[in-house]
């Protein structure tokens, strides 16, 4: 996890997951992290174990939250050393952006840290804010800095937020459910202004619902009916087609909604 600085000295965080298996690379990169542009992408690459080189690539979206179209996105292309990951040392190095035609558009740098030293560095962190006596209880109840990393792995649906899906599967399954304890939220699902599920109580039991994708561009939107016990009104909704398995949760008040557009991508 880490951030790009751009050429204009701008800062976008940035955060990649990668697998290696004999030196091929797969995997993905959210870019934006929790914020309205946050976007998702596919990466592929190569490691050198005995040189310590990694080159990777992003090569398509897996969903974007930005109005941009997968064609005149700009992807990240990285070529850097990767070295002493498990003790947490940066990884820097110069990236291109390239369109998916191969024209350069934003470049900069690339610095990443191992995400389990993030953590470590925060769970001390958070012991010498517990333990001062420069903060009131009432700020240090307040404080967790442990949890508010693990938000930022969740895709956080919000109010009139509008998230786009790339798929090249001709249908696609939406499994609804609650992760946490059942308090009587409901939603209204409706898929290109039909509704599909109708004052549904969220529970832990997974609704599973399945969705031709016939045309180009499917809209999804979620509208929250009743808040429940606790508020704001949640659901865990996970977007399963061919390739991907994408979580979301939408986080809503009563009668606001929001959106998810099922782009069909080219095979």
């Amino acid at each position: 996890m880490g951030a790009l600085k751009l050429n204009d000295s701008s800062f976008i965080s940035y955060r990649v997951h990668l697998d290696e298996s004999k030196g091929i690379i797969s995997g993905y990169s959210i870019t934006d992290i929790g914020g309205k542009y946050e976007t998702k992408s596919k990466i592929t690459g190569t490691f050198n174990k005995e040189k310590g080189e990694i080159s990777f690539k992003e090569k398509g979206i897996i969903y974007t939250k930005s109005k941009v179209t997968q064609y005149d996105f700009c992807f990240v292309n990285f070529k850097g050393k990767l070295s002493n990951i498990q003790t947490g040392k940066a990884v820097k190095g110069k990236f291109k952006g390239l369109y998916t035609d191969g024209k350069e558009c934003i470049s900069g740098e690339l610095n990443l840290v191992n995400v389990a030293k993030i953590e470590r560095q925060a769970v001390k962190l958070e012991k010498k804010v517990k333990k001062t006596k420069l903060v009131s209880q009432a700020k240090k109840d307040k404080v967790n800095i442990v949890k508010s990393l693990d938000t930022l792995a969740l895709n956080v649906l919000r109010e009139d937020q509008n998230m786009s899906m790339f798929t090249k599967s001709r249908t696609v399954n939406l499994n609804i459910y609650d992760s946490g304890k059942e308090d009587g939220d409901k939603i209204t699902i409706t898929v290109n202004k039909k509704v599909l599920l109708s004052d549904y109580t969220v529970t832990k039991k997974v609704k599973i619902l399945s969705l031709n994708i016939d045309s180009d561009e499917t809209d999804i939107e979620i509208k929250a009916i009743g808040e429940g016990t606790v508020v704001p009104n949640t659901a865990y909704i996970e977007i399963k087609d061919e390739e991907n398995d994408l979580k979301v949760l939408s986080t809503l008040k009563k009668g606001k909604s929001t959106k998810i557009t099922i782009l069909r991508a080219e095979k």
